[in-house]
């Protein structure tokens, strides 16, 4: 039968288009996708909405400085004013080093010798999350030193991701990871001989506290590690892991009361999958 014949031959055309059309939407949806666009509920995140990289042009000092900038866009000022504080300061901060460094000298070099001052700046979206991550790396006489700043943003619900938050969802906290630096500071404490004087723990005064009073006040040195633990590191995702990086000095300077200090041998922490 003629037309039997010709509705077989639509059906299975209709089919094998239907077969195409699927295995073309499956390879775009699962192969094509770049790693900078993200999207959730129907709504596409890009990064370049957000931020652009910029290169801060220093006269007279480009061959000793390579330093880049980040500017914002798209994004409520409340998101974003305290990140630009602080990179601005950073920048502020490394010029005036170099402008006063003359003055100073080590082992018979000025510290300007070598100086060379340049940042590194990686941002990602993890889900709806945007981290950008800025390291600014300064090099003198004496050695390297490197001071960063994070931000991460909920583009979805339009807040800041705490360091709070972000070790929440590691199964991580503040009281967690300031018990482990404390067991680590009694462990080397107690290694300390009663004849050593400068062996332990010191104070804001730097008077030397000894492992025994160090653990009878536990209670008093974890809260100030608590304290300061949000000042002290930086919490982000990096392709999907939650990490945190700190300086060990910096949280050592927590039992003394001073707060925040060095910028020497950043210690990145891995808390697990961001989820």
């Amino acid at each position: 039968n003629p037309l039997t014949d010709e509705f077989i031959l639509i059906v299975i055309s209709v089919l094998i288009i239907a077969v195409l059309s699927l295995a073309g939407y499956f390879f775009y949806t699962n192969y094509s996708k770049d790693d900078s666009v993200i999207e959730d509920n129907n709504i596409t995140y890009k990064v370049e909405d957000y931020i652009t990289i910029e290169k801060e042009n220093i006269e007279g000092k480009n061959d000793k400085f390579n330093i880049e900038k980040i500017t914002f866009k798209n994004l409520d000022a409340s998101l974003v004013n305290d990140f630009i504080n602080k990179q601005n300061k950073l920048i502020n901060d490394t010029l005036n080093l170099y402008s006063h460094w003359d003055s100073f000298n080590f082992e018979g070099l000025t510290l300007k010798e070598g100086l060379i001052a340049y940042t590194d700046i990686w941002y990602q979206l993890n889900k709806t999350i945007l981290t950008i991550y800025y390291n600014m790396n300064f090099e003198d006489a004496i050695g390297p030193c490197n001071t960063i700043i994070v931000l991460n943003i909920d583009l979805e619900n339009k807040k800041i991701v705490t360091n709070e938050e972000l070790l929440k969802l590691g199964n991580s906290s503040f009281e967690k990871i300031a018990e482990e630096h404390y067991n680590k500071t009694l462990e080397s404490a107690k290694k300390c001989s009663d004849s050593d004087l400068y062996c332990g723990v010191q104070d804001k005064d730097y008077n030397i506290i000894k492992a025994s009073q160090f653990e009878k006040d536990k209670d008093i040195y974890l809260n100030m590690i608590i304290n300061g633990l949000d000042e002290a590191i930086n919490c982000y995702i990096e392709n999907g892991k939650i990490k945190y990086d700190y300086i060990r000095i910096a949280i050592d300077t927590l039992y003394m009361g001073v707060g925040k200090g060095g910028c020497f041998g950043y210690v990145t922490e891995e808390l697990g999958d961001y989820k």
